[in-house]
């Protein structure tokens, strides 16, 4: 296990809440994609969402086996044109918006801590960002005054809620940046 090198990302966006899921894997084959396309679900059903619908670019997801699985889950497929990714420019601008944070975190990380910090945690940096991303309230309510009381400003509805239809925020205290040190602690110390 410790030999296995992830040098593909499947990310799949939820266009309805924003929600990203990024997945990690060893190469393009229909059968890691498909893979990939499974652990979605299981994502989206652990929040009671059904997945109905993909849309992809070509490539691997115009496979036999990649069409089989989309049919035996009883949902449905639309592509891009060939050579216009415009037409799936949600995708393709989180695809650069993921890729910078997560670039942008192990660059930090690597100038912070250069003696452990380096490319190998891409995967890692990649996976925190999204996760974090996903958390991340994204509406704002200012501060309002509403007689004598004032109602601070707030922040809430992360993708992460609203995929899952819930109010609950995460507390992003628990939130740590990529690459930080981490020291476990014994009782004998």
């Amino acid at each position: 296990l410790t030999k296995c090198q992830h040098t593909v990302t499947i990310i799949f966006v939820d266009h309805a809440s924003g929600l990203d899921y990024v997945h990690l894997q060893e190469s393009t084959s229909a059968i890691d994609t498909i893979v990939a396309k499974e652990a979605f679900q299981r994502f989206a059903s652990r929040h009671n969402v059904k997945l109905k619908h993909y849309h992809c670019d070509h490539g691997i997801f115009a496979s036999k086996k990649f069409h089989a699985a989309i049919k035996d889950a009883n949902q449905t497929m639309t592509f891009c044109a060939v050579n216009a990714h415009h037409q799936n420019g949600k995708a393709e601008n989180r695809i650069k918006i993921i890729t910078e944070g997560a670039r942008t975190a192990l660059l930090h990380a690597s100038h912070r801590w250069p003696t452990a910090v380096n490319a190998a945690l891409w995967p890692a940096a990649l996976k925190n960002y999204v996760n974090l991303r996903n958390c991340r309230p994204t509406k704002y309510i200012p501060q309002q005054r509403v007689g004598k009381h004032i109602i601070r400003a707030q922040y809430h509805s992360s993708p992460l809620s609203k995929l899952s239809g819930t109010e609950v925020e995460p507390n992003l205290d628990h939130f740590h940046p990529s690459g930080s040190p981490v020291y476990v602690l014994t009782n004998s110390l």
